[in-house]
């Protein structure tokens, strides 16, 4: 019985990155939100910026190791940065406070100041001695 329910949460939580909703929000990704995945060492980092614009955003970022094992990575942490652009000067990274809200799964409400591409890295420990480093850029709207 427990490997059947472990095995009915992998299916749920793979279901949820390839649909675009978060577990337990129940909200499908719209036209502007930032949806975007990568692989590191095998373990898939999918990411959801919404409603990727200025002002407060909704950020979940969702692991799924190799063979969709729930093991929780020892530290999970999240950082934002703007490279510069636009007639506006770049910004150092940021911390982004993140909360677990699931197996392999935080969130964060993060304030995007100004549009423009931004970077967010999320740096993944999934044991003391290896990290994984995940960049995306992602576009905010005005």
């Amino acid at each position: 019985v427990a490997s059947e329910m472990v095995l009915g949460a992998v299916v749920v939580a793979l279901a949820a990155i390839l649909t675009g909703v978060a577990p337990g929000d129940g909200r499908a990704a719209s036209a502007g939100d930032f949806a975007a995945q990568q692989v590191r060492a095998e373990v898939l980092a999918s990411v959801t910026l919404a409603p990727a614009r200025t002002g407060e955003n909704e950020l979940h970022v969702v692991l799924v190791p190799p063979g969709g094992a729930l093991d929780e990575p020892e530290s999970i942490a999240a950082r934002l940065s703007f490279p510069g652009g636009g007639g506006r000067a770049a910004l150092p990274p940021s911390p982004v406070p993140l909360e677990r809200v699931g197996p392999n799964h935080v969130t964060a409400r993060v304030a995007v100041p100004f549009a423009g591409t931004w970077v967010l890295e999320v740096i993944v420990r999934p044991e003391a001695s290896r990290s994984l480093l995940y960049r995306f850029e992602v576009p905010v709207g005005g």
